[in-house]
């Protein structure tokens, strides 16, 4: 176990694609984050997502000033660095996140 693990919320608000679409198409649609890297991105990503790889993903957040109020789902790959993207904006103070986990778990059209 690294030190990571044990700020890392344990609960990880997993998000099924379902409810994910349903929010992507609401009024007040969450931000959506891609944390794979801008080649892993460019093969295919969900529509309306950003990449904001994890190398960069604490300071890039910082960059945006977002409210911490923001509804905001993370996804990647395998759902690893999802998880790591997750404990960064808990430890920042958003109130509101979501980890779809791998990419594979989104069983609609992706853009290319």
């Amino acid at each position: 176990m690294n030190i990571f693990n044990l700020f890392t919320p344990k609960s990880n608000n997993k998000i099924n694609d379902e409810k994910l679409k349903e929010m992507l198409e609401s009024s007040t649609p969450p931000i959506l984050f891609d944390v794979r890297t801008p080649e892993e991105y460019s093969t295919g990503h969900i529509p309306k997502s950003k990449n904001v790889p994890v190398q960069n993903f604490e300071n890039s957040i910082k960059k945006m000033n977002l409210k911490t109020d923001s509804p905001i789902v993370v996804y990647c790959q395998s759902g690893m660095r999802s998880s790591k993207a997750y404990g960064i904006l808990h430890q920042l103070g958003f109130k509101e996140v979501y980890n779809l986990g791998g990419i594979g778990n989104w069983h609609y059209d992706l853009k290319r």
